[in-house]
Formats: structure tokens, C-alpha cells, sequence
């Protein structure tokens, strides 16, 4: 079975083996991204820090990431959202990602948000959303 096969799978341990490598394909990466929007955190999670080590190591996450941003699965877009901001300093772009998972039923989920949403850098951007929020946002994201 191929590590994209088992990453397709949502298998932890090819996660963690895709993790301490140096190099991925697309369709590996693809597979990983897809394990960002899973029920599980258990596999959310490790998915987003394995795309933070395959960053350090050079390989270029950001493409796959930012097609994750743009997914139907709010999950999926979420994950990518963090996956970013383990990267560095989170990008301005994905604020409206941000902003929608505040109004998520999962509260881990708009905890994690918010902490992302404190670490951008463009503070009046982060106001104006927060005020469009509180005008028009769900009892959630007020």
C-alpha cells in the first residue's frame, strides 16, 4: 500500500511518516490536506503539524494549503487556516476562514480560531471584522 493510499486513509502513523520526511508529492499532500477536514482531531491535528515540519524541511505547503482555504468542507478550510499559522505569522487571507469557524458548533474549533485571530498582523483589518461580526455574526461569533 502506497503512503498516499494510507494518507488517503487517514492513517496516523503515515501522517507521522509523511511528517519526518523531507519531500512530498502533490498527491501526497493533496491526501494530507484532505486529513485536515477529518472527524477526528486525533488526525486533524497531526495532519497541520506534519505540513509545519514538511515546511521547515523546504517543501512547499503553501500552494495545497491555500486550495484547502477555498474547500467546502468548513472543516478542511479551518485546518488549512491552521495549518498556515504554524507556519509563521498567520496569513492575512485567512481571516474570513477565521472568522466563520468562530460561529462553529465546535467550540475547540473557535477557541483554536481565536487564537489565530489575535496573532494577525493587521489589526484594523481584525477590527472591521470583528465589528461586521458583532453587527451581523451568529450568537457564536458575538
Amino acid at each position: 500500500m502506497t503512503l498516499q493510499t494510507r494518507l488517503e486513509g487517514a492513517e496516523p502513523a503515515a501522517i507521522a511518516e509523511l511528517a519526518a520526511r523531507h519531500d512530498a508529492t502533490r498527491e501526497e499532500l493533496a491526501a494530507l490536506a484532505a486529513c485536515l477536514g477529518h472527524p477526528r482531531k486525533a488526525i486533524q491535528r497531526p495532519a497541520a503539524e506534519a505540513f509545519a515540519n514538511l515546511a521547515a524541511r523546504g517543501v512547499n505547503v503553501t500552494d495545497v494549503l491555500d486550495a484547502a482555504l477555498a474547500s467546502a468542507d468548513p472543516r478542511r478550510r479551518f485546518g488549512a487556516a491552521f495549518a498556515l499559522s504554524l507556519l509563521g505569522p498567520p496569513p492575512p487571507h485567512t481571516l474570513p476562514v477565521l472568522c466563520a469557524t468562530l460561529g462553529s458548533d465546535d467550540g475547540d474549533m473557535r477557541w483554536a480560531a481565536e487564537k489565530i485571530v489575535l496573532r494577525l498582523a493587521d489589526r484594523g483589518a481584525v477590527q472591521r471584522a470583528l465589528a461586521e461580526l458583532l453587527r451581523a455574526g451568529s450568537p457564536e461569533q458575538r
